[in-house]
């Protein structure tokens, strides 16, 4: 199993599309799923008229549920959770930005019901939008992520705020980071 983080650092240079674009081409012998947990809310189930009631909301409502079952840390199969794009790429799609953040733990979940998923699992590729700064402390996306692939725009402004948090991002991420515009 795989995780891809997916961000930008300023404006919006495409982080959704670029996920949806990158997981509609993976290798085809490994199960793939798309995962929306921008902060600023999920957009997928609005472009493809998806219900956005079903996704994190019911996936979060489930790994509670089964951890107050178990009393064991969150945990829930992800498959029942998921949508499908035209083509048939799969998606958890995010909750809008009038919604609660998911907690902390909720990557933990996605990616322990992602690994559950029978078969050597799903590869999951996650779209987080704008990284906020701090980083997100352990087990989040960018914790969790064997790649994080930072898009950056071509203008000066974004390639600036790219020297600027440089650092911090080598840091983080350290050699699972790749920064493209």
């Amino acid at each position: 199993m795989t995780v891809v983080a997916f961000a930008s650092l300023k404006g919006a240079p495409g982080v959704t599309t670029t996920t949806c674009l990158v997981a509609a081409t993976w290798p085809t012998d490994r199960r793939v799923v798309v995962v929306e947990a921008d902060p600023a809310g999920g957009d997928l189930a609005a472009r493809f008229s998806l219900s956005a009631a079903r996704g994190w909301p019911t996936f979060l409502t489930a790994a509670r549920r089964t951890a107050a079952g178990a009393g064991t840390g969150p945990s829930a199969r992800v498959e029942p959770h998921l949508q499908s794009l035209p083509g048939g790429l799969q998606v958890l799609v995010g909750a809008r930005a009038s919604v609660s953040d998911p907690p902390e733990w909720s990557a933990s979940a996605v990616v322990a019901g992602c690994a559950d998923a029978g078969a050597g699992g799903m590869d999951v590729l996650v779209d987080l939008g704008r990284l906020h700064l701090p980083a997100p402390g352990p087990g989040s996306w960018l914790d969790l992520a064997d790649l994080v692939a930072v898009t950056v725009s071509g203008d000066a402004a974004s390639v600036l705020r790219l020297q600027e948090v440089r650092d911090q991002l080598v840091a983080w991420c350290g050699p699972r980071l790749v920064v493209w515009w």
